[in-house]
């Protein structure tokens, strides 16, 4: 009789925890693994961007990849925001192997410009971000001379100097000069 017991204890038991692992599985959602990780990985939080970087030296402004890390698996959608004042502009690419991100040739406005790539979980595990600011210096191509040009002095020699022989006007106190800056065409 307790062998009995014991049997239809162990069969309910089984029902029970079978059934439960049943319904563990039904409308629960995705298992997910951890929270959405994405960090920006390049350029870097504070760089100062220039025209060396810049990718497409044919096209106005500077073009470069931004890339970034994720947890998230290949084929999920990550987006780029690029912003610069009231300046936005949007960017879409698919999360590689291994959990890479790369936006190519983004164009960069001129000055503090933030950059947020936030990705989502394809699988439904949620979504992440990362912002970097950055600073774009456009590196305006312009010129600076001195009309009079310096002069040679032995005293400071090997550099040339301004002094009172190419002062261009000698009656008015201190030194006075007249310069000359040359641009790019198309910039005033």
């Amino acid at each position: 009789m307790l062998k009995r017991v014991m049997n239809r204890l162990r069969f309910a038991f089984a029902i029970t925890c079978g059934g439960a692992l049943v319904l563990a599985g039904c409308g629960d959602g995705p298992i997910c693994k951890s929270e959405i990780f994405v960090a920006v990985t390049g350029p870097q939080a504070g760089a100062t961007i220039s025209s060396v970087a810049d990718i497409a030296a044919g096209e106005p402004g500077i073009q470069l990849d931004v890339s970034a890390q994720t947890n998230l698996i290949a084929g999920d959608a990550a987006t780029l925001t690029v912003t610069a004042g009231d300046s936005v502009a949007v960017y879409n690419a698919e999360v590689a192997s291994g959990g890479e991100v790369t936006f190519s040739s983004v164009t960069m406005p001129a000055g503090e410009v933030s950059l947020t790539v936030s990705a989502e979980s394809g699988e439904g595990c949620g979504s992440g971000s990362d912002t970097v600011s950055v600073i774009v210096s456009t590196d305006t191509p312009c010129t600076l001379a001195v009309d009079e040009g310096p002069i040679p002095s032995p005293y400071f020699d090997p550099l040339p100097v301004l002094n009172t022989t190419n002062d261009s006007d000698p009656a008015l106190p201190n030194f006075q000069s007249n310069l000359t800056i040359t641009t790019m065409p198309g910039f005033h």
